[in-house]
């Protein structure tokens, strides 16, 4: 189980997933030498139908230059457990103009193997999902 919490003055998100265990949380279809987890934050606009152009167009342009992205270290797979703590920060508070959102995703990074001791990372290994939303 993990924690989300935005921060009273709205410029943090922290992701905390307490006693994670890489051979007992992760279930991922290939072996795989080690993981790390990420997380990306960001502020999302609603959106209106622009009749002139005829699609919808964010409300507040330019959101997706705000977001950002922590990694762990890499984790190797065994049953050593870890205190996952995720901190990003926006450079100004959220929700500062109406009609905005904070949307968090956690992902998982594997390593499927090992060169000189050290994660090896190649494409289309991991996954990722939408674990919290904060609105005002």
């Amino acid at each position: 189980a993990h924690e989300t919490i935005l921060s009273d003055d709205k410029t943090t998100v922290t992701l905390h997933i307490p006693e994670f265990i890489t051979s007992r949380d992760v279930r991922w279809p290939l072996k795989f030498f080690a993981v790390r987890i990420y997380m990306v934050i960001a502020q999302i606009s609603d959106v209106c139908w622009n009749p002139v152009l005829k699609v919808y167009q964010p409300v507040v342009p330019d959101l997706e230059i705000l977001s950002q992205c922590v990694f762990t270290e890499w984790m190797v797979q065994n049953s050593v457990p870890h205190d996952v703590l995720l901190e990003a920060s926006f450079e100004a508070p959220a929700f500062t103009t109406p009609g905005t959102s904070v949307v968090v995703a956690m992902g998982v990074e594997f390593s499927l193997q090992a060169i000189n001791g050290q994660a090896y990372v190649t494409p289309r290994n991991g996954s990722l999902a939408i674990v919290a939303y904060f609105d005002s």
